[in-house]
C-alpha cells in the first residue's frame, strides 16, 4: 500500500486527468483532498494515509479502541486533530490536548485519551488493554506521562477491574463493588500475587479456574501461597471459577460473612457442632460429597 499526495503524482509525471482516471479504474483511491493511496481501499489504509499526511491527527474514539484491541479498523474512522476536517469515511474532530503513540504505522491517541473521549466503550478498553498485573504497571505509566487524568475519568478507573486476568475473577469483582467493597486485582505480598486484594479489611481473594490450577506444582504452590497470606495476618478465601459463575450468590455471601466476623474483632468461633450449611449441602458439583 502507498501513500500518494498530489504533488508526489505530478512529480511523476501523473497529472489531474490521470489522476481522475486512476480513481475511476480504481489503481487510486482518494482519501481526502490530495490524498490518495493504491492498493486495496481499507479502513487501515485510509487510517495509515491521514495520520501519515495531516499533521497532528490521531485515530480517536471508537478507532482508537479497535487499534488498541487488535481489532479489524472499520469505517467511518474517528480521528482527532488541531482543526475539524469531514470526510466521506472519516471525521477529524478538534481537540487542544491528546497524548500519542504509534501502533502498527497508524498515529493513535493512547488509551486513556481514547476512553476519556469515549464514554460509551471506555471500560471494554481499559479493562482490555489493562489486562493482567503488567497492565496496572502499564496504567500507572500511562497515567504519570498522561499528568492531567481528569475527576470523572479517574473515578471510573476505580470502578474497572484494571489488572483482571479472568472472566471470573471480573465478575467477583464486579459484583463486590455492587455491594460496597473496595477492591484492588493482581496485588503482590511475599512474591505472590494474589487475585483480589480487600485493603481495609485484609482479606485475600483466589479464583482459581482448574486449567491453571490443576497440576501437582500448582497444587503445592496454592496452599504454601494460602498459607504465607494468613502469615501475613490476612484471611485469604479461595473459590473456583465455577463457583463464581455458577453460584455468585453465595460467593458474595462468604466474603460478606468473613468481612463482618473481622469488623467484629475476630471473636473465636470454635465451639464445636457449631451449626453452618456445608457446601455439600447446595454446590452442584459436589452434592452428596461428604468432607
Amino acid at each position: 500500500m502507498g501513500i500518494w499526495t498530489t504533488q508526489a503524482l505530478r512529480a511523476r509525471g501523473i497529472g489531474r486527468r490521470k489522476q481522475a482516471r486512476m480513481v475511476a479504474n480504481g489503481e487510486l483511491h482518494r482519501v481526502h483532498r490530495g490524498i490518495y493511496v493504491d492498493g486495496k481501499a481499507t479502513a487501515d489504509s485510509f487510517a495509515r494515509a491521514l495520520t501519515h499526511s495531516l499533521a497532528d491527527v490521531a485515530l480517536a474514539g471508537h478507532s482508537a479502541t479497535q487499534k488498541h484491541l487488535g481489532q479489524k479498523l472499520t469505517f467511518p474512522l474517528e480521528l482527532e486533530g488541531p482543526r475539524t476536517i469531514r470526510g466521506e469515511k472519516f471525521q477529524v474532530k478538534h481537540t487542544r490536548r491528546q497524548t500519542t503513540q504509534v501502533v502498527d504505522g497508524v498515529r493513535v491517541v493512547e488509551p486513556l485519551w481514547a476512553a476519556r473521549q469515549s464514554k460509551y466503550e471506555r471500560g471494554w478498553l481499559l479493562e482490555r488493554y489493562y489486562q493482567g498485573h503488567r497492565g496496572i504497571d502499564k496504567l500507572r505509566r500511562d497515567v504519570e506521562r498522561m499528568r492531567r487524568v481528569p475527576r470523572q475519568l479517574r473515578e471510573f478507573l476505580t470502578r474497572c477491574s484494571i489488572g483482571a486476568d479472568s472472566v471470573a475473577e471480573k465478575i467477583l469483582a464486579e459484583e463486590l463493588r455492587r455491594v460496597g467493597f473496595q477492591v484492588q486485582h493482581n496485588v503482590l505480598f511475599a512474591g505472590y500475587r494474589y487475585d483480589l486484594w480487600l485493603k481495609k479489611l485484609g482479606i485475600l481473594i483466589e479464583v482459581d479456574g482448574y486449567e491453571v490450577h490443576s497440576d501437582a506444582k500448582s497444587f503445592v504452590k496454592d496452599r504454601w501461597k494460602s498459607n504465607d497470606g494468613a502469615g501475613l495476618g490476612c484471611v485469604v478465601l479461595r473459590f473456583s471459577a465455577e463457583c463464581v459463575r455458577f453460584h455468585l450468590k453465595q460467593v458474595v455471601a462468604k466474603v460478606k460473612e468473613i468481612a463482618l466476623w473481622i469488623r467484629q474483632g475476630r471473636p473465636r468461633r470454635d465451639e464445636v457442632g457449631v451449626k453452618g450449611n456445608p457446601v455439600f449441602n447446595w454446590h452442584e458439583g459436589v452434592r452428596g460429597v461428604f468432607i
